[in-house]
């Protein structure tokens, strides 16, 4: 089998990367309480790295730590002091010629009751008493199996971000008509649905310069109509025109995935 495609670079706007390989973002919960990466999180990457990945996806990594909290161990790119610690992520991914990117994540709805509004209070216990961390390091998979049911990158040196766009979290909320029932202008026709990722997309290219990579991933169906009732939330068809639109913003790749 020829692999001399697969083994090419290719460029995501400006950004050149040395093949076409992705690791695309997921969590795995080894990020410190309050959103620093740690030494194991850094390894587990590093090691990606030096297998040959080209480009490597930090997910999710949360914007707020009061409300778009997901886990007590994610990332977190909310505040200046995770922009050096970050920065050394980047530093050991490429020095194996690999480039990071950032999936910058509100969960909505989806956001643990357990945890938002209770990470400001569990950091300075954390930094009192470390081993706090081991019992939430255990508990992170009860609260992922409750899931199911229920601009500081750039100062580090992160080569693209990503927003998510996908899976029902908040983006996505204002992208669907079976979530987002609001009356304003965020709510209604396609326009008004599109309003909140265009403003955001438009924000991080007036802040970061319009040059600097930009990812989304979307959602491309919600196939209700597979589980017999078409016509809710949206399907491929305006999967395509938000695809679309966001091309016309200035997105440089969109990874689709299906609900």
């Amino acid at each position: 089998m020829d692999y001399s495609m697969l083994l090419s670079p290719m460029k995501i706007g400006n950004l050149e990367i040395k093949n076409r390989t992705v690791m695309t973002a997921a969590e795995f919960s080894m990020g410190q309480a309050n959103g620093k990466p740690t030494e194991k999180l850094m390894d587990y990457y590093e090691e990606r790295a030096k297998g040959g990945v080209g480009l490597i996806i930090a997910g999710i990594c949360r914007v707020n730590d009061m409300y778009a909290t997901s886990s007590f161990t994610q990332l977190a790119m909310s505040h200046d002091y995770h922009i050096e610690p970050m920065r050394e992520f980047v530093g050991r991914i490429h020095r194996h010629g690999a480039k990071l990117g950032i999936q910058l994540h509100h969960p909505g709805r989806q956001g643990y009751a357990s945890s938002v509004n209770s990470l400001p209070m569990i950091l300075p216990l954390v930094e009192k008493k470390p081993e706090i961390m081991e019992m939430l390091y255990k508990a992170t998979p009860t609260m992922m199996a409750l899931e199911e049911k229920g601009i500081c990158c750039k100062k580090a040196g992160v080569d693209l971000v990503e927003l998510h766009a996908a899976h029902g979290y908040l983006i996505q909320q204002f992208l669907s008509p079976n979530t987002n029932h609001r009356k304003d202008e965020y709510g209604g026709s396609f326009d008004n649905r599109l309003r909140f990722i265009s403003e955001i997309i438009t924000g991080i290219k007036a802040a970061c310069g319009k040059d600097y990579p930009l990812m989304v991933r979307l959602s491309a169906d919600e196939m209700y109509d597979r589980i017999g009732k078409p016509g809710k939330g949206y399907d491929l068809e305006e999967g395509k025109r938000i695809a679309k639109r966001l091309e016309e913003l200035g997105v440089d790749a969109i990874i689709l995935r299906l609900l």
